[in-house]
């Protein structure tokens, strides 16, 4: 008897942890067919780990629908913004598994995933790693490179054989941009831009879910009027070495079971001098 309740604790444990853990997957399914209609995000808090500072605001969303506005209202989304200083670290473009051999250096800082793919995990768009060319589309228009002395910029002239590494943008937005009906549904969503020489990194912060219609209205805040949507959904992985926490997220829940989800294309970056 005593063992009957053992297992049965041990079930409803394990049922708790899974509708916590899948509780926004959940949340996707429901609203799968539905954009955000308005957002307005509001700053909430700033965390200075040293190496970068994180800025975190609240999302209050709204819908036409009106059992979704009541259904949304249930969540609390987080926006994060990581404001990593270009010149206190090195940056490297990775291709891992199973379309190349690089893979994220245990001393690695920072790390998060970058590239739309295929059913085959070929790049959607041009990828160029340590000079090679990965998938037969050479980048062009907005790219993100990286040079031989592991420095990063975003660009949209000169020649792509300036750097070692160089991936286009997958997707181009601007401020007047109404996205596409996707990018305005919740979802897990990362973005990035460079101002005053950092590298902003912005995603849901922990569990939260995002839409294109919530990073527009943040956009006036930061000052920006052009950013880059990497890939999102299940392959949304990343993490950052702070002085005082480490934040890492990932989409997916004991993501190695899933690896037929996970993205081959990664950026890491190493702090100078550690």
């Amino acid at each position: 008897m005593k063992r009957k309740r053992i297992l049965l604790v041990i079930f409803i444990g394990l049922i708790a942890w899974g509708v916590f853990s899948f509780r926004n997957h959940l949340r996707l399914f429901i609203l799968k067919g539905i954009v955000v209609h308005h957002s307005e995000v509001t700053h909430y808090k700033n965390i200075d780990e040293t190496f970068f500072k994180l800025d975190l605001y609240t999302c209050n969303r709204s819908y036409k629908n009106s059992w979704a506005r009541i259904y949304n209202s249930m969540f609390s989304d987080q926006i994060a913004v990581f404001q990593i200083p270009l010149n206190n670290y090195t940056f490297n473009n990775l291709v891992l598994e199973p379309i190349g051999s690089d893979e994220i250096s245990a001393d690695a800082n920072l790390y998060f995933n970058t590239m739309l793919f295929d059913s085959n995990y070929i790049a959607t768009k041009g990828v160029i790693d340590d000079k090679h060319l990965v998938n037969n589309i050479n980048p062009h228009k907005k790219r993100i490179g990286i040079d031989k002395n592991g420095r990063l910029t975003i660009f949209t002239q000169g020649r792509n054989s300036a750097f070692e590494d160089v991936f286009q943008s997958p997707i181009s937005l601007n401020i007047s941009s109404p996205g596409a009906i996707n990018m305005r549904k919740v979802n897990y969503r990362q973005f990035i831009s460079i101002k005053d020489n950092k590298l902003l990194f912005i995603a849901g912060y922990n569990n939260s879910l995002i839409s294109w219609i919530d990073v527009k209205s943040l956009m006036p805040k930061l000052g920006l009027t052009s950013i880059i949507a990497l890939d999102g959904g299940a392959s949304v992985e990343y993490a950052f070495e702070g002085k005082k926490h480490n934040y890492y997220f990932s989409s997916l829940p004991l993501r190695h079971v899933w690896f037929w989800k996970n993205s081959p294309y990664y950026i890491e970056g190493k702090q100078i001098g550690n």
